[in-house]
């Protein structure tokens, strides 16, 4: 009996991934799996980031026939403020106000976000951390 009380107390210590959502803004990678992909993102999904007007970077990421987003992480080193597209608000979160992340474990159809920041030409567009996760051990770092 004591055993099986230490067994099951010491179970959620062993659960990999983050099923409530991507850790925090610095962590580079997800918490499971194995190594990247060598294979490509565009084979599974339309991915796109586009400066729609300066100082407005809207981003879309949708799967293709058969496919689904399990999860998902963008952030960016550039000060700024990040929005979520009113279809994508059951499926997404903002992320400490660093980015985007997905809600849960669950299989998202398509996010849509933007992120709005200080425009400076000779600085030009910002850099973005993405991660995308098809499965438990088929992620892409962008």
């Amino acid at each position: 009996m004591n055993r099986a009380i230490l067994f099951l107390a010491l179970v959620p210590l062993g659960v990999l991934g983050y099923s409530t959502g991507a850790p925090n803004c610095e962590v580079e990678q997800p918490g499971h799996g194995g190594n990247r992909q060598t294979t490509k993102l565009s084979d599974f999904y339309d991915f796109q980031m586009l400066m729609t007007t300066p100082g407005k970077i809207a981003v879309s990421i949708v799967p293709k026939d058969g496919e689904h987003i399990k999860g998902l992480r963008i952030t960016s080193n550039t000060p700024g403020v990040w929005s979520l597209d009113e279809s994508s608000e059951n499926d997404f979160q903002l992320l400490n106000a660093c980015g985007i992340t997905h809600i849960d474990g669950k299989k998202e159809k398509t996010g849509q976000f933007s992120f709005n920041f200080d425009f400076d030409a000779e600085v030009g567009v910002p850099d973005f951390n993405v991660i995308v996760v098809k499965d438990f051990n088929t992620w892409w770092v962008l």
